[in-house]
């Protein structure tokens, strides 16, 4: 049909083709960009879980990679886009969360709290609190025990 010069509706008949074809592209190009957040999503999911249970531990996003058998730019990039929040961040947000609640409703020192987080040292939980609440340890303490 299309390949006879003689045809007179070749013209028509290649615009529809034409256009099926991008509309059939269309279609399945929503489809993958649905079928990938989805992906992005569940590997979020995954990766939110992963850090609830090993936050203590582990604060190094390498870790999480190579449980997700994944690299660590490539999870930084989907919790990017999934959660607006760097991997990073996730981590971070645990381990200082539960660093507060420990700070604000314990007697424990911070020399224990640091420990239970599994920090080399006071001083390295002190600066690595200090770089994310903006405040050390003990003025959050303070702070929040008036």
């Amino acid at each position: 049909m299309v390949d006879t010069p003689s045809n007179p509706n070749r013209h028509e008949i290649l615009l529809l083709l034409t256009r099926a074809f991008f509309l059939g592209l269309g279609y399945f190009m929503h489809n993958c960009v649905k079928e990938d957040k989805r992906h992005q999503e569940e590997l979020t999911t995954t990766f939110i879980h992963l850090v609830e249970q090993n936050y203590k531990q582990h604060r190094d996003l390498q870790f999480y990679a190579d449980k997700m058998s994944l690299t660590a730019k490539h999870i930084s990039k989907v919790i990017k886009a999934s959660s607006g929040k760097s991997a990073t961040e996730w981590i971070e947000k645990y381990v200082i969360l539960d660093a507060m609640t420990q700070l604000s409703s314990t007697n424990r020192s911070i020399k224990e709290i640091a420990y239970s987080l599994h920090f080399p040292s006071q001083s390295f939980f002190g600066k690595y609190f200090n770089r994310i609440v903006g405040l050390s340890p003990v003025a959050y303490r303070n702070k929040h025990l008036k």
